[in-house]
């Protein structure tokens, strides 16, 4: 008597047969484009992107407005000055005021060395007050007038209701006194140092802001003898400071750029201070003629693999081949 025979196990649905076999070509189709497909992209670091991507330039000056306000309401200490020493606050805003009208072309002469004496004399009386971190404070109903009349000076350049000529020699008063008188002639410091374009209109959108934070360096300033000046301003200031002034090959001719850069560890210890020499060595050139000091920057830092990504990608923007057999020698 046989064994009664096992049923057959059910058909495969068509349709799982076809997912099984989608299936097997994407996995056979992802091992052959890893065998035989373009080597992957790095997967940078967002400080290595931004340095890898702007070759022999500076990635651009980012200044984070609320990083800024952050970094000044931590630093900065009000003071309370009463009787004898407000008046003599006053007395010091007035006295700068005075120095600001006198920088235009149309202005009264004055007694300069009477009048920084008079300056140099009511900011020392007032330092025993304010400390080092309550002085700059001081100024800023001046800085808060000079970025709203500067602001309105430049819209009116901007209409054609005058020329950035006119507006860097004597804008005209009434109309313009607050300007004057708050910031002083800063149009051409502006123009001089890329922070502003020949149509008035700010630079780059941080233009504005290391506007402000000079604004604040100006006066502290007055009193660098008795406090460092860099001691004075909030640290995320005087960083964005000294990278402006290291980085904009606009703002600044290479041997300035350099003394900046020397001093830039005390300041910013983790900067980048062997690609940023690289980079000024190189100012000017192409990246064909820049390769070889970039060659010896990759030699000298053979575990910096940001250094090794960027000369493959200034190779690429040479049009050579990725990597190279063989280094030119050092210039």
């Amino acid at each position: 008597m046989h064994s009664p025979r096992p049923p057959a196990p059910p058909a495969m649905s068509p349709a799982i047969a076809v997912a099984l076999a989608g299936c097997a070509l994407l996995i056979i189709g992802a091992l052959l484009w890893k065998v035989f497909g373009p080597p992957p992209q790095p997967q940078w670091a967002p400080e290595d992107t931004a340095q890898i991507r702007s070759g022999l330039d500076f990635p651009a000056l980012t200044i984070d407005a609320e990083e800024l306000q952050r970094a000044r309401s931590v630093h900065y200490e009000e003071s309370e000055l009463s009787g004898d020493l407000d008046a003599r606050r006053q007395a010091l805003l007035d006295a700068i005021k005075e120095a600001n009208r006198a920088q235009f072309t149309d202005a009264d002469p004055i007694d300069a060395r009477t009048l920084q004496a008079r300056i140099d004399e009511l900011s020392a009386s007032l330092v025993p007050a304010t400390g080092p971190r309550g002085f700059v404070p001081l100024g800023t109903p001046i800085f808060e007038a000079c970025a709203t009349s500067l602001e309105a000076l430049l819209e009116a350049v901007r209409r054609g209701a005058l020329t950035l000529e006119e507006a860097s020699s004597a804008p005209a008063l009434p109309r313009f006194a607050s300007y004057r008188e708050s910031c002083g002639n800063v149009i051409p410091v502006l123009r001089q140092h890329n922070l502003l374009t020949d149509k008035a209109v700010w630079k780059s959108p941080s233009s504005h802001l290391l506007f402000d934070i000079l604004q604040r360096y100006r006066f502290a300033e007055i009193i660098h003898t008795i406090q460092p000046t860099r001691l004075q301003l909030a640290p995320y200031e005087f960083e964005m400071l000294t990278r402006w002034r290291i980085e904009d090959p606009q703002a600044f001719d290479v041997r300035t750029r350099r003394r900046f850069l020397s001093r830039v560890s005390t300041i910013i210890p983790d900067y980048d201070i062997a690609l940023a020499h690289a980079r000024l060595d190189v100012h000017g050139k192409s990246p064909e003629e820049a390769l070889p000091r970039f060659q010896q920057l990759v030699s000298e830092h053979p575990d910096s693999a940001r250094y090794r990504d960027l000369l493959t990608e200034l190779r690429r923007s040479a049009g050579l081949p990725a990597r190279s057999t063989t280094s030119a020698p050092a210039p």
